[in-house]
């Protein structure tokens, strides 16, 4: 456990220094309504099983990341930044498997249907 504590620390160093716009643009799905205020996104999310991540790491420009539990080893983990862009990703549960999550094993882009579910509740 303190080597997964010791690597998010330092992931969260190399962020604070250089931001993670790789990593944005790799996983970038589209740009929220602007209309939409924070609570809105979130509040609307939340019906369709996401949850508040507090285990994610955080982003430059980020304003909340949530995540749904797909089964027992997967969750799909989304960012909202202040650009009103939103990324998603695939991933296995740090909580599962933090050794799996770091290494970014099953890590993957959403699929078209995925994106289309969330950008019904948000777009």
């Amino acid at each position: 456990m303190w080597l997964f504590r010791m690597l998010r620390c330092f992931n969260r160093f190399l962020i604070y220094l250089s931001g993670n716009k790789k990593w944005d643009e790799q996983f970038k799905l589209f740009q929220v309504n602007p209309d939409l205020t924070v609570e809105d996104v979130y509040g609307r999310l939340i019906p369709f099983g996401y949850q508040y991540n507090y285990l994610g790491a955080t982003n430059r420009n980020q304003i909340f990341q949530v995540r749904k539990l797909t089964d027992i080893k997967h969750q799909i983990h989304l960012r909202l930044y202040k650009s009103d862009w939103l990324t998603g990703h695939f991933e296995v549960q740090p909580e599962f498997n933090p050794q799996a999550h770091l290494r970014g094993k099953d890590l993957r882009i959403l699929t078209s249907d995925e994106i289309n579910l969330i950008g019904v509740v948000v777009k």
